[in-house]
């Protein structure tokens, strides 16, 4: 039914020119490296496989990042939190280099031709250590595994934003710099509270449609995102 919603939402496009792209995040419990309990089995993989190649059938433009993880050059333990079932911040910012070069390939659309904007020399981390416990380890509590560091990642180059989000009951709008419109620094804040959903730092929470209108772009270009929690972070950056 998932992808019958989705191949409508296509036929819709395509009589606007509007291109379509499925992206498939990676997921948590990697082929080939993820060890499961004895006798604890996960599907994950399986249903995402069948799901891709049902969206494929219908002619759907499709980005499976799953097939972008490299053993040999990644570190497949650091792609998501210990705690949480959320990529890392690093992991969605790696995962828009991977969507803009196939924007460009595929759609031939003239985005980040330096390969500025996708390069992480061009940011600058902010370490919090041992400051998260996700949805995960709030349910054995942190003896069980650790505690996660979280790490912000900030635009060294100038910018310059308007956000406005749309709430079930009403909306607010911020403008300056990406951290000063986008980052959300109260869920930064006091690192001895485990509970805080650090994850959540871009934008602050799932909502209903947020507008973000970066003023600096090089280009008039427009995109609409449909997403879960994983859109955050990914969101922020593709901005």
């Amino acid at each position: 039914s998932y992808v019958e919603q989705i191949a409508e939402v296509k036929e819709v496009l395509d009589e606007m020119n509007t291109p379509l792209l499925y992206v498939q995040t990676p997921l948590k419990t990697i082929e080939g490296y993820t060890q499961m309990p004895r006798g604890i089995m996960d599907y994950a993989n399986t249903n995402t496989d069948q799901f891709v190649q049902l969206l494929e059938e219908k002619g759907i433009n499709l980005l499976d990042l799953r097939k972008n993880i490299d053993a040999q050059t990644m570190e497949l333990s650091e792609l998501f939190y210990t705690t949480d079932h959320h990529w890392k911040t690093q992991t969605a910012f790696w995962a828009v280099g991977k969507v803009v070069e196939y924007l460009k390939a595929q759609f031939g659309m003239a985005l980040d031709p330096d390969e500025f904007y996708t390069d992480e020399k061009q940011y600058k981390n902010i370490e919090y250590e041992k400051s998260f416990l996700g949805s995960q380890g709030r349910r054995v509590g942190k003896y069980y595994d650790g505690i996660d560091d979280y790490t912000l990642m900030l635009p060294k180059f100038e910018t310059n934003y308007t956000v406005t989000i749309h709430k079930t009951n009403g909306s607010t709008t911020s403008e300056g710099t990406f951290e000063e419109a986008i980052v959300k620094h109260n869920l930064l804040k006091k690192p001895e509270d485990l509970f805080t959903n650090r994850y959540a730092a871009y934008f602050g929470a799932d909502f209903p449609e947020v507008e973000v209108e970066n003023h600096l772009a090089p280009n008039d270009m427009k995109v609409l995102i449909l997403k879960d929690s994983f859109g955050l972070p990914f969101s922020a950056f593709l901005s």
